[in-house]
């Protein structure tokens, strides 16, 4: 178990192991990444390839947080287009059914 009064991941170096090897002991919460971006992580931190700058350049100055009449007017807008989202989306779907009872 994640102790809740430290961060959400852990990880544990155990060396002195047989012929000189190591192993690395990861853990992190769900909360903390998804499945494909663990894997991810993961696979970067232990490849064998060199890769010195492999998360690109990283901005020292945050950006502005929104305000919120940004976020507001995003929600909005993002609502307001669900309608025809759904619509495509059954349209896409009917004429999948369609062509799927069609006899070959």
């Amino acid at each position: 178990m994640l102790q809740r009064d430290r961060p959400l991941w852990e990880q544990l170096v155990i060396d002195g192991l047989q012929d000189g090897h190591f192993a690395i002991v990861s853990k992190v919460h769900h909360a903390m990444v998804d499945g494909v971006a663990g894997v991810g992580a993961l696979a970067m931190m232990l490849s064998a390839e060199p890769s010195p700058n492999s998360c690109g350049e990283i901005s020292k100055t945050p950006e502005r947080a929104p305000t919120g009449a940004e976020l507001l007017r995003e929600e909005v807008a993002f609502l307001a287009a669900q309608p025809r989202r759904l619509a495509a989306l059954l349209r896409k779907r009917r004429g999948s059914a369609r062509s799927a009872r069609r006899p070959a």
